[in-house]
C-alpha cells in the first residue's frame, strides 16, 4: 500500500505518488456510486420528475403564491416620558428659545485688518 502525502511535500512528489499508484493498478480507496431511483414507480406521480443536475426542495404545506404584501399602518411618534408638550405654546417662540446657532455665529465674528495683505487673483487663461 502506498503512503499518504505528508505536509511539505512538493508538487513533484505528489506527481511521483500518482504515477506509482497508476503503475501499480491498485483499486482506489473510494468508489463513486450513483444511486438509482428509490421511488416505487408512480408513488409520486403528481410531482414533476427531478433533474439529475439540480437540487429541488418540495414543500407540501406551502401555497403556490406568496401572500400579498400589505403596508403596515404609519407609526405615530410618542413624546419622551420626561418631556411634556404644551398645546398652547407658540412654535416660533419655542424655536427662538432653543435655536441659538445664528446668534452664536454672529457673536464669534472676528474682524481682521486685511489692508496690508496682498491679493493674488488668478491669471486669465482664455479658457472658460
Amino acid at each position: 500500500m502506498l503512503s499518504r502525502p505528508k505536509p511539505g511535500e512538493s508538487e513533484v512528489d505528489l506527481l511521483r505518488f500518482q504515477s506509482q499508484f497508476l503503475a501499480a493498478g491498485a483499486a482506489p480507496a473510494v468508489q463513486l456510486v450513483k444511486k438509482g431511483n428509490r421511488g416505487g414507480g408512480d408513488a409520486n406521480s403528481d410531482r414533476p420528475p427531478l433533474q439529475d443536475h439540480r437540487d429541488v426542495v418540495m414543500l407540501d404545506n406551502l401555497p403556490d403564491l406568496p401572500p400579498a404584501l400589505v403596508p403596515s399602518p404609519p407609526k405615530r411618534a410618542r413624546p419622551s416620558p420626561g418631556h411634556c408638550l404644551p398645546e398652547d405654546e407658540d412654535p416660533e417662540e419655542r424655536l427662538r428659545r432653543h435655536d441659538q446657532h445664528i446668534t452664536a455665529v454672529l457673536t464669534k465674528i472676528i474682524e481682521r485688518d486685511t489692508s496690508s495683505v496682498a491679493v493674488n487673483l488668478p491669471v486669465p487663461s482664455g479658457v472658460a
